[in-house]
């Protein structure tokens, strides 16, 4: 039997017995993305267990820019 760690995470197992070989493989995901609770707006519902992405983020950012430029208190985020 022989381990090999291809990627963080990831293990395969070769086994042979006689003229066979078997490969098993298993993969830690415990640190991966969990997309279940990705969201893509914000509102007073959204729950302390959500995250937003990069793109509601990129939203809300230019539109609190646009809203100081309207109300005329600064220059807007650079």
């Amino acid at each position: 039997m022989a381990d090999l760690n291809l990627v963080a995470g990831t293990n395969i197992t070769l086994v042979q017995s006689d003229d066979n070989l078997t490969i098993n493989s298993t993969t830690d995901t415990s640190g991966l993305e969990s997309t279940s609770n990705k969201v893509t707006s914000i509102s007073s519902s959204s729950t302390d267990t959500q995250y937003p992405s990069a793109k509601c983020v990129y939203d809300i950012v230019g539109d609190v820019e646009t809203l100081l430029e309207t109300l005329d208190i600064g220059e807007g985020v650079e």
